[in-house]
């Protein structure tokens, strides 16, 4: 197995941070999200989906989902971020 996270377990992991950051957000979002995404926090990451959700919210100029969006794509990069500097430096610390 390769060392960056495997696959199934980076799904879960930004599945789950997906579903924690929707919980922030009001309902009308939440729904949004849920219904695109799912909303069990041990579901399968679908990047595909994402970018679908994403896109929605482009076009409809959407600014809260818009704002989901970013949240859900900047922890998606922290979360790599990370397992590349625990590759790196052996040992996994905190980026600020």
């Amino acid at each position: 197995m390769h060392e960056i996270t495997s696959n199934v377990e980076r799904s879960l992991q930004v599945c789950s941070e997906a579903a924690k950051i929707a919980l922030t957000y009001d309902e009308e979002t939440r729904e949004k999200v849920n219904g695109r995404l799912g909303k069990d926090r041990n579901c399968k990451w679908n990047p595909d989906a994402f970018t679908a959700v994403c896109r929605e919210a482009v076009a409809a100029e959407d600014a809260e989902l818009l704002k989901f969006c970013a949240e859900v794509a900047n922890k998606e990069w922290r979360l790599l971020f990370d397992a590349c500097n625990t590759i790196a430096n052996g040992k996994k610390e905190e980026l600020v």
